[in-house]
């Protein structure tokens, strides 16, 4: 994507703070905004279920979604930020719109603000009794960009699976203790990334130039694509039988929604194999995702 020239004179004047703070704004958003459904939607979404399974007060909700947006925000922050540090040359052919390769930050601008956003994460973490999850998060990312191991399957894989858990254990623990009622949902969640490799199938153009090994590349994208699929197809019957006592009206709802979810994103990874077709599947499967983990709102 090309450079306006408002971004370019942000990026070589000197700035006002109104302007500064603007440019930020926009930096962070064309660093995020790809990944909102993987991170911040569901992030906020298992807080407002918490809020709801834990039966609290209306007004603890405005609470509760605030300090999920800005735990999540910044959760998201540090991985989009160290990441696109790391990965320029895929981006290069990837997402060559991200800061970095449209030229509107540099390499250590990414890391200078990706260390504000770890201080910040940590602290809002103990603000929100979430310190053992910000933690945990921290050292998946760390575990990922440490001489680029992101690149190898083996380490990207579990890392997203750990940090889902993580990202859901945060969710319900903003909203309250972590009770027993909490796990089911956070297993259910942590175990749809198990098949988290279908990231990997839009990047694999840019994967291969920058010399990683996602696993599309290591075992092909026809078993990768198969595997999801059969992974999904199941998803929505164990889920059904799983919540099967709260069954309501809402029960319904969530059930069949879930299931149209998960079909459509195996019918997009059956059918329709292009680059382009395969990013819009991704953003699919995250939104389901974000389906999936908001089933205590409906299930009462």
């Amino acid at each position: 994507m090309a450079e306006t020239p408002a971004l370019d004179r942000w990026r070589t004047s000197r700035l006002s703070p109104g302007r500064w703070a603007a440019r930020e704004v926009v930096l962070a958003w064309r660093c995020n905004v790809t990944d909102l459904t993987a991170a911040v939607v569901p992030g906020v979404l298992t807080s407002a279920a918490a809020w709801r399974a834990q039966a609290l007060p209306v007004a603890e909700l405005p609470r509760v979604l605030a300090e999920a947006l800005v735990y999540f925000w910044l959760f998201l922050c540090v991985h989009t930020l160290s990441n696109q540090a790391t990965g320029v040359s895929e981006d290069q052919v990837n997402k060559p719109w991200r800061p970095i390769p449209s030229g509107l930050m540099t390499v250590r601008g990414a890391w200078v603000r990706c260390g504000l956003a770890i201080a910040a994460f940590l602290l809002v973490g103990a603000a929100v009794g979430a310190t053992t999850w910000t933690v945990l998060w921290l050292a998946m990312v760390g575990l990922r960009t440490y001489r680029s191991l992101i690149r190898h399957w083996y380490v990207k894989n579990p890392a997203i699976v750990v940090g889902a858990a993580a990202l859901l254990a945060a969710g319900w623990q903003i909203a309250g203790p972590l009770t027993p009622r909490a796990w089911p949902w956070i297993a259910a969640g942590t175990a749809y990334w198990l098949v988290g490799f279908v990231e990997d199938l839009r990047d694999v153009p840019g994967d291969r130039r920058a010399g990683r090994r996602t696993l599309p590349m290591v075992v092909g994208e026809r078993p990768v694509r198969l595997v999801a699929a059969c992974a999904l197809t199941v998803l929505p019957v164990a889920a059904a039988w799983l919540t099967r006592e709260a069954a309501s009206a809402g029960w319904w709802v969530w059930t069949a929604v879930l299931a149209a979810g998960c079909g459509s994103v195996v019918v997009r990874l059956t059918v329709l194999r292009a680059a382009r077709q395969d990013a819009l599947t991704y953003q699919l499967y995250c939104l389901t995702w974000c389906w999936l983990v908001s089933g205590p709102l409906f299930l009462g």
